[in-house]
């Protein structure tokens, strides 16, 4: 009975030994487009309202990507309008995620984000 619980433990440590650990990235980014705190995070752009272009240094087109929006108090202007983000990974750019904010209206419009990449 040991002996069969020892192989089968030792199959599952062979099994997960070559998986790579989870990895993730973030970003910080006020309304305006600056990128305040990062990890893995190159830069920002903010080409028209509304539309953020984050890039990664890796490959992120096979990652999670979760966006919410920042609190009122983590930066000065912050606008508190009721409004929603949405976020993928480019398809021009597998190192680009975009993030799009738009008011109640749909209206695109610019919020600070927190943006969470999980690989």
């Amino acid at each position: 009975m040991r002996l069969r619980i020892c192989l089968a433990l030792a199959a599952v440590l062979a099994g997960t030994a070559g998986a790579q650990a989870a990895v993730t990235y973030g970003a910080v980014v006020n309304k305006f487009g600056a990128l305040r705190r990062n990890t893995g995070a190159v830069s920002v752009a903010l080409p028209v309202i509304g539309e953020y272009q984050v890039t990664f240094a890796p490959d992120v087109s096979a990652c999670t990507i979760v966006v919410t929006r920042a609190s009122g108090n983590e930066f000065k202007g912050v606008d508190n309008k009721p409004g929603f983000l949405s976020a993928a990974v480019s398809v021009d750019d597998p190192h680009v995620v975009l993030v799009e904010g738009r008011d109640l209206r749909r209206a695109l419009h610019n919020y600070a984000f927190h943006l969470l990449v999980a690989c």
